[in-house]
């Protein structure tokens, strides 16, 4: 890989629009131009109706991502991680879920402070007091990070 496409500073902070949760934002160390460790943060707060409870979760990812190619302004990569989640702080052992991940996507360098990304994999799911298991595809998302 070359360093004219590598970020201008070594951190950053970035926002994610997931698939199938809620938002989360993030902050970016950049160890080298072709890797660096990320750690994503997502907080939820819902109410399903009049006289419901309002419930607050929170997740966080924490991955190891590794730049593997460039073509002009696009940088693909892998990443491999690990999720943590709490839909209910009232129902936390139910709500619990651990997650290993690894995902692939790619980066747009708009300016050398600024990309926009997306990326897709799968995840193995731990659940439900660790009683249900999955093998899922449900770690895609849209991201936007600047480097600072």
């Amino acid at each position: 890989m070359t360093t004219a496409a590598a970020h201008a500073n070594p951190q950053g902070i970035s926002f994610a629009l997931p698939n199938g949760g809620g938002a989360t934002v993030g902050t970016v160390f950049n160890r080298q131009a072709d890797r660096e460790l990320r750690v994503d943060i997502g907080l939820s707060l819902a109410k399903a109706g009049e006289g419901a409870d309002t419930v607050f979760g929170t997740s966080a990812e924490v991955g190891f991502r590794r730049y593997l190619t460039e073509a002009g302004k696009v940088k693909m990569y892998h990443q491999p991680g690990g999720f943590i989640s709490i839909g209910d702080f009232g129902s936390f052992s139910e709500t619990l879920t651990l997650a290993a991940s690894y995902s692939i996507g790619g980066e747009y360098i708009v300016t050398p402070n600024f990309t926009f990304g997306a990326r897709i994999g799968v995840a193995f799911t731990l659940s439900e007091e660790f009683k249900a298991f999955s093998l899922k595809t449900g770690t895609s998302n849209i991201n936007a990070t600047y480097y600072f």
